[in-house]
């Protein structure tokens, strides 16, 4: 993800510069899991409306949000690829 990119290139600054910051590790950990929980509910929200015969919906919610924060996320993409199948 681009926000991982550009936190280690900070961190590699600060290591070359040897700053002192306090360890962003658990807190990083912590806002991954986030990101992940919230990809994962969004999946699911897309599959009950599909299951309730909202294939519309179930699109714009894997396109709004699960791909919106990880546009190379593999299951919201299969998911999306199956939906659009079926609709066609």
């Amino acid at each position: 993800m681009e926000v991982l990119g550009k936190y280690q290139t900070a961190r590699d600054m600060i290591d070359r510069h040897n700053l002192k910051l306090p360890d962003m590790e658990p807190r990083i950990q912590q806002l991954l899991e986030k990101i992940e929980n919230a990809i994962n509910q969004s999946i699911e929200t897309a599959k009950l409306f599909y299951a309730g015969g909202s294939p519309g919906m179930a699109i714009t919610t894997l396109e709004n949000e699960a791909l919106t924060i990880d546009p190379n996320h593999e299951e919201a993409n299969e998911l999306l690829k199956m939906i659009n199948d079926g609709i066609h």
